[in-house]
């Protein structure tokens, strides 16, 4: 049973950062065996956290995008409960950490640098007092603040930057250097700069310049994508992560640190969901690759002992985790997550279990056009009609991966054995039945598969290219 309760918990989210993109992690550097990439990652301040903190080495997302992953681990629910299964589509519907903390006397700080889908539209500002875009100084200030009138408090800090375009987010952060980066990439693969892109997704909120600055740098990525410059690409998320370290975080993590053993804090580090560049994986949108869901995990506050393991967990385990040290709240349903032992993580079992899955609504413009429209409103009003593309389960050791016809039959499987960092094909046939039958009890959670596939898997990819740009 844990008694110690903390009067102030911090959680930051590095969206985008996979576990092998950290100096700290065992599995660092195991890209170089899928890309030729040798830039040196430069994390100062992250690396000197880990190595005084609870570090998860083999810790599992929920789901490849933001909205969903997030949603899973303030929840404390896989997506079939809490409904934000898709990108940006429906409103959450489980209560968060920041309601309970809300409840418990907590003042509640919430900054991201995605307001559209991290934000009110689909219910992400539940329980929060204080709400700030793209602006952690001002919302740290409110956290210090806070302190000074002893108030407890819950934060949570998330940052963009290691999203494209790498290392920058917006031109407030790039400035100048964005700028040139995006001129020297259009110059070098002899590239047209003009602004237009048929990937109009945005997750916040840009001037007329940004937009077309973010479209410029998305058409670059387009254009090494169909050439097939996986290599080039990733050495682009690489060089932005040391970016985005060396102009943003590492001052900001710094300051952070100095009020967590001043106060007392409890503070718990992680990314959403990694990224990879292959013929199935455009970044990480629409991929359920291990690269994509293996994610740091990590765990700090004054006494407790370092330790970095390879205890199979997830992002979901997170929120009952947290909720323990919650001085006076009170959680009423009990959480799909299970609270993790951070004083002593040698008492933590390997879960049974983490699934994800990729859901796409199949039409880029009245995708678009249902985001504009809901910006507009300021609310969904119906959601769109999505696709189960693909999904996985995975158990620490064995993966299965499938895919689906109109008719919800099986139409490709995978099954996949961990052999280090690395996966080999499987024929474990008790092991594959374990995992269907799981994934088969999880999806019944839906209610309804009204919403599963309706084209075909050959029309789903067609459409999906498409969508990205291609005639096919």
């Amino acid at each position: 049973m844990i008694k110690k309760k903390f009067k102030h918990i911090i959680l930051i989210s590095l969206d985008n950062l996979r576990a092998d993109c950290v100096g700290a992690s065992s599995s660092v550097y195991n890209f170089r065996k899928k890309y030729n990439v040798h830039t040196e990652l430069k994390q100062t301040e992250l690396d000197r956290l880990i190595a005084k903190s609870v570090y998860y080495d083999h810790c599992l997302s929920a789901a490849p995008y933001t909205s969903a992953s997030h949603a899973t681990l303030f929840t404390g629910f896989w997506p079939a409960k809490h409904k934000i299964y898709e990108f940006f589509n429906r409103r959450l519907e489980k209560p968060t950490l920041f309601e309970y903390a809300k409840k418990a006397g907590y003042t509640t700080i919430f900054q991201t640098d995605f307001p559209v889908i991290l934000g009110k539209h689909i219910g992400f500002d539940k329980g929060v007092e204080h709400y700030f875009i793209e602006d952690e100084e001002k919302a740290f200030s409110n956290l210090v603040a806070s302190a000074k009138l002893d108030q407890k408090t819950l934060s949570f800090f998330h940052f963009g930057g290691i999203h494209y375009p790498y290392g920058f987010h917006t031109y407030k952060f790039g400035g100048n250097d964005y700028v040139k980066k995006v001129e020297a990439l259009e110059k070098k693969y002899n590239i047209k700069p003009d602004g237009i892109s048929v990937d109009k997704h945005d997750e916040t909120y840009r001037s007329d310049f940004d937009k077309q600055l973010l479209f410029r740098y998305k058409s670059i990525v387009m254009k090494l994508y169909e050439q097939g410059l996986y290599d080039d690409l990733f050495s682009l998320y690489v060089e932005g992560i040391n970016y985005f370290f060396a102009h943003r975080f590492n001052k900001f993590l710094k300051e952070v640190m100095k009020f967590v053993e001043c106060e007392d804090a409890l503070l718990v580090v992680f990314a959403d969901h990694g990224e990879g560049w292959d013929t199935d994986c455009y970044g990480h949108y629409n991929s359920i690759n291990h690269e994509v869901l293996h994610v740091p995990l990590c765990f700090y506050a004054k006494g407790i002992k370092k330790w970095k393991g390879d205890t199979f967990v997830r992002l979901i385990d997170v929120a009952s985790t947290v909720a323990q040290f919650l001085e006076g709240a009170k959680i009423k349903e009990r959480m799909d997550g299970q609270a993790l032992h951070i004083f002593d993580p040698s008492n933590d079992k390997p879960r049974d279990y983490s699934i994800a899955q990729f859901w796409h609504h199949g039409n880029r413009e009245k995708f678009i056009e249902f985001r504009d429209t809901v910006l507009k409103k300021d609310k969904i009003v119906r959601p769109m009609r999505t696709h189960l593309i693909s999904e996985t389960i995975y158990d620490g050791t064995y993966k299965l991966i499938l895919k689906y016809d109109n008719k919800d039959t099986l139409l490709e499987e995978k099954f996949l054995k961990r052999k280090g960092w690395d996966f080999v094909e499987s024929k474990s046939e008790p092991k594959i039945q374990m995992l269907r039958h799981n994934l088969k009890r999880y999806n019944k959670k839906f209610g309804s598969v009204k919403n599963k596939s309706q084209l075909s898997m050959t029309q789903q990819l067609r459409e999906h290219l498409n969508n990205m740009g291609y005639n096919v």
